[in-house]
């Protein structure tokens, strides 16, 4: 399989448990950051206290990754030597032993700031051979080090003079001449892998047994030649150049893996072996080796398939395996860098892909589950329908003469009734045997030409009332089957609606509104908020003491008792900012879907955990209102890839709290790191200094870009500071003295660390800066200034708060007044959609919603053929008719959050997010052809209208406004040259 920088492998972990929905898979990836992704070879990887990763290479020697960057640690290791190949790594308290391959045993202690090399040739004690290929520390604090052709032992935690003496087990043991490949312990032995056999040692050294792979092919060849072992419970594995081995409790002799056919050992040379143990699966063991990595199941002793072949990273050769404490599996190869695999759980279903309608990642639209728990489901081609019953599915398409483009709206009521928003009309229908046709009475009954229903709320009584867009809300009284307007403040803005309409449980019924605000419907007053000033996108009630709310501008929950409000942001885990619908579960949970995925927010805590590809989630890009809960737990969710189910009791979630670590000191725009020992905790700063920049990582390395930091700096604030992406923090102006630092991590998932990081920070006094200078100063200036500061209190305090009532009285209503004058100036005054100023502002604001998605975003720019001449034949008042009616057309072609604007004189322009470049222009054909059936009346004859439309497409992170208008102006003139009435793109 050819390698490109990123490739992606998903793996399972056993085939007999694929019906399992929450069975754990792993995603393979490439690390693509600049050093781990060149040619290099990783041959071994560990982990320090805090979960930092080391790597031990060829081309850059030794590596500290930190979930954003990799760091060159050689020069601090090891500084004589230009070029260094290190095999192996362990990390003790502040000390870093290196084994190289060519220049002995190294050994930094960065705490004391001192290198110790130990080679061949350096005297009494020396090491056998300076190609070092293995270092373990037993739990005696002993390290064992395996050479070319020997193993030795030291004790560095001894203080006596043989604590740096490398010794021999005895003088005539056999492992003093063997090339040393790797070392275990388990509570009674010390087991060393070498090139004739495992070798099993007593921890007292007392006794040595030899076991060989093949004991009847003992000789000068590679038969018995053992490359890693794994000691799994009383098992121990062994990989050598031609298979899988295993030596069990109490045996005498190694077993060979044999194929899955039950016929021949398995032919692998394996590098490195990694046991993955898991609370709710078997234990699985990864197995590295020259052509890939393998997956072998230790109960049926079978390898486990992934897909169609048995390795992942095929014909790749994986030298190094390491699993940190996020269960994350670190692969270094040679000559391709380094790999990581993140366990996904499979939590969630997609169960309309599943059905037999053979609608895999169809856009789901509208979400509903009617009161004896049917799930209905719909889409611009039809409606879904499973019921609780048999649980298959059912679907009703929608007749061509329909046009439907979207659904806003699904509500099955109790009385046997379906009612669906479509477009500018309403079905309604049976929801036992749906006839899916456009019901005239609203419209007849309420005086409307059209009737785009957006939101469907039943009361208790059996009645309905319907949001109808820029109109206001209806109510269908069910006695009498008739319809009537339950309030019409909708028509004093273009476009307001209602997005949701709920009842509280005993607190009333309230409407959320797009410009409006939160209205109390029973008097009809908007209830006061902060919240008011942001675009309400649905409102969900629990009970009857507050209502939660999804706005443009995250989670917001109102007290009816208090009036206080709560805020939840992305600074507090979510996802987006943007959030588009939200229902609970039993468990005292809101499951909130955004403009970038699904989170969990506890209510009691106010905790968000995010969802991810690791926890299962395979989708994103979610509908608004499209979720909606069964009474038996169930929830699902539409978006643009279809629609996921899942039960929030059953999810397996791994909430893992993160260490933090500190990765960088910049003091005075210098690298000091390196200064300070691997476990420090104290920072100490000389008086003059200007400014420190401290680096943290957060190890959790899942997801790494989404993770954040918050800090505490006690002796200058007892407040937490706010959630910061970027890690680092930077302080200046510190005043001599000591002070805590407290950092907390918090991972892509919102789990924050059990613990804060504590670092003290000591900054020198200068020499003139003495106790009693500072104390008779600052007495001396306390008790001039006491008396002026004690007259003067009371009064600036009665002047301070009368003119804080005063500032916070015209702030709100200039905020009132300045929403209303933002409006006024970014609409056309002929057509009533957006103008040019009011297109720019909101494609700026869609364009920052999209930046950490990978959707497309695709812009169309439309012009009225001929305008020139239409204005020269009939004059510029028909003319601007002509225009009036083309800006119409276009308010009704388009879903509700794509932006419409008249962009200047003959011009319009429209952005599409989401929207593929031919899926646009399939919506541009279809706006050209409904433009071209308009038409002007003058003189008793009716003048039709064409237009040319340019469509562009690009990816939100890689394109400004500017770009897009440019590629579709290049496209509208083609289909000019062309000969107009045409969509070109």
């Amino acid at each position: 399989m050819r390698l490109s920088l990123f490739i992606i492998i998903v793996v399972g972990f056993s085939c007999s448990a694929a019906a399992n929905l929450n069975l754990s898979t792993k995603e393979f990836s490439r690390v693509a950051q600049n050093m781990a992704a060149r040619q290099s070879s990783v041959y071994h990887i560990t982990s320090d206290h805090n979960g930092l990763l080391w790597l031990a290479t060829d081309t850059d020697g030794i590596l500290r990754y930190d979930g954003k960057q990799f760091v060159r640690w050689t020069d601090s290791v090891l500084n004589n030597v230009q070029a260094a190949d290190f095999s192996k790594l362990r990390i003790h308290q502040d000390t870093i032993w290196a084994a190289t391959w060519g220049h002995g045993l190294v050994a930094w202690n960065s705490a004391k700031q001192s290198t110790r090399q130990f080679k061949a040739d350096n005297g009494q004690g020396q090491l056998k051979n300076d190609r070092v290929q293995t270092l373990f520390l037993d739990r005696q604090q002993r390290l064992w080090v395996g050479t070319l052709n020997g193993l030795q032992y030291m004790q560095p935690e001894v203080t006596t003079n043989q604590a740096d003496v490398l010794q021999f087990i005895d003088d005539e043991h056999p492992l003093n001449d063997l090339r040393i490949w790797w070392i275990t312990e388990s509570k009674h032995w010390i087991w060393v892998a070498s090139s004739q056999g495992v070798f099993r040692i007593a921890q007292d050294l007392s006794s040595c047994t030899r076991y060989y792979i093949d004991p009847d092919n003992v000789g000068e060849n590679r038969t018995n030649e053992v490359r890693t072992i794994e000691l799994i419970g009383e098992t121990l594995w062994a990989g050598t150049d031609h298979g899988l081995y295993y030596l069990p409790e109490n045996g005498q002799a190694f077993k060979s893996v044999q194929d899955n056919e039950g016929g021949s050992a398995v032919n692998l040379r394996v590098n490195d072996l990694v046991v993955e143990t898991n609370p709710d699966h078997e234990p699985t063991l990864w197995v590295g080796s020259g052509n890939g990595l393998y997956q072998f199941d230790l109960t049926q002793k079978t390898f486990v398939k992934q897909g169609d072949d048995w390795a992942a990273l095929q014909n790749i050769d994986v030298r190094s395996l390491h699993l940190d404490n996020n269960n994350i599996l670190w692969i270094g190869t040679r000559g391709q860098g380094l790999f990581k695999g993140v366990t996904v759980n499979q939590n969630f279903k997609d169960s309309l892909a599943r059905s037999s309608l053979n609608v895999a990642r169809a856009p789901i639209q509208a979400v509903h589950y009617a009161s004896d728990d049917t799930l209905w489901l719909a889409n611009d081609k039809g409606i879904f329908k499973r019921p609780t019953s048999n649980g298959n599915w059912d679907f009703y398409p929608f007749p061509e003469r329909l046009g439907v483009r979207k659904v806003d709206v699904l509500y099955a009521d109790r009385f046997g009734d379906l009612w669906i928003g479509i477009n500018e009309a309403v079905i309604k229908t049976s929801s036992d045997a749906p006839e899916l046709a456009a019901a005239p009475a609203i419209n007849q009954q309420l005086g409307l030409e059209e009737a785009t229903i957006t939101a469907i709320h039943e009361m208790k009584n059996g009645d309905m009332l319907l949001g109808i867009w820029g109109r206001g809300i209806a109510r269908y009284d069910r006695s009498s089957a008739t319809f009537s307007w339950q309030t019409q403040n909708f028509d004093q803005l273009r476009g307001d609606q209602a997005y949701s309409i709920i009842d509280t449980q005993g607190a009333g019924i309230y409407s959320a509104t797009r410009y409006s605000g939160l209205l109390d419907l029973s008097n009809e007053q908007r209830v006061k908020g902060e919240f008011n000033n942001y675009t309400l996108i649905c409102a969900h009630a629990i009970d009857s003491n507050s209502i939660w709310l999804c706005s443009d501008n995250g989670i917001w929950n109102y007290s009816f008792k208090t009036g206080e409000t709560g805020h939840y942001t992305k600074a507090d885990g979510l996802p987006s900012n943007r959030v588009l619908g939200m229902t609970n579960d039993d468990h005292g949970n809101l499951w909130v879907i955004t403009l970038s995925g699904l989170a969990r927010l506890n209510i009691e805590s106010g905790k968000v955990v995010t969802l991810g590809k690791s926890d299962g989630l395979a989708m994103s890009n979610f509908l608004e209102h499209a979720i909606d809960s069964s009474s038996d737990g169930e929830i699902t969710a539409g978006s643009l890839e279809g629609a996921l189910s899942f039960n929030p009791a059953k999810l397996n979630i791994a909430e893992i709290a993160p260490n933090v670590a500190l990765t960088s000191v910049i003091l005075d725009n210098q690298d000091v790191t390196r200064k300070f020992a691997l476990t420090a905790n104290e920072l100490k700063l000389p008086a003059n200094f200007q400014s420190l920049k401290l680096s943290f990582s957060v190890t959790d390395f899942r997801v790494p870009e989404n993770n954040a930091i918050r800090y505490r700096l006690s002796g200058v604030t007892d407040s937490w500071s706010n959630w910061m992406p970027n890690l680092s923090l930077y302080l200046s102006s510190l005043a001599p003295g000591t002070y805590s630092l407290l950092v907390e991590g918090r991972n892509s998932q919102g789990t924050e660390s059990n613990e804060p990081l504590q670092l003290m920070i000591t900054v020198d006094a200068p020499w003139w800066y003495s106790f009693w200078t500072v104390f008779f100063g600052i007495s001396g200036i306390v008790l001039l200034i006491y008396a002026i500061v004690r007259a003067r209190t009371k009064s600036l305090e009665r002047v301070n708060q009368k003119l804080q009532e005063q500032i916070a009285l015209h702030t709100r209503e200039l905020k009132v007044a300045n929403r209303k004058l933002q409006t006024l100036s970014e609409t056309d005054a002929l057509t009533g959609l957006l103008n040019r100023r009011g297109f720019e502002s909101h494609f700026n604001r869609l364009l920052s919603d999209y930046r950490d998605t990978r959707s497309a975003i695709s812009v169309l720019l439309i012009d009225v053929d001929h305008f020139k001449q239409f204005n020269d034949d009939y004059g510029h008042e028909l003319g601007d008719i002509a225009l009036k009616v083309v800006g119409d057309s276009l308010a009704t072609c388009f879903r509700e959050f794509d932006i419409v604007a008249r962009w200047g004189g003959e011009e319009f322009t429209v952005a599409l997010p989401g929207l593929a470049l031919e899926e646009a222009k399939e919506v541009a054909e279809r706006v050209r052809e409904s433009i071209s059936k308009q038409g002007v009346e003058t003189d008793g004859k009716r003048l039709t209208l064409t237009v040319t439309i340019g469509v562009s497409c690009y990816f939100a992170q890689t394109a400004e406004l500017q770009t897009w208008l440019n590629s579709a102006d290049e496209a509208l003139y083609a289909g000019k040259r062309q000969g107009r009435d045409r969509v070109v793109g």
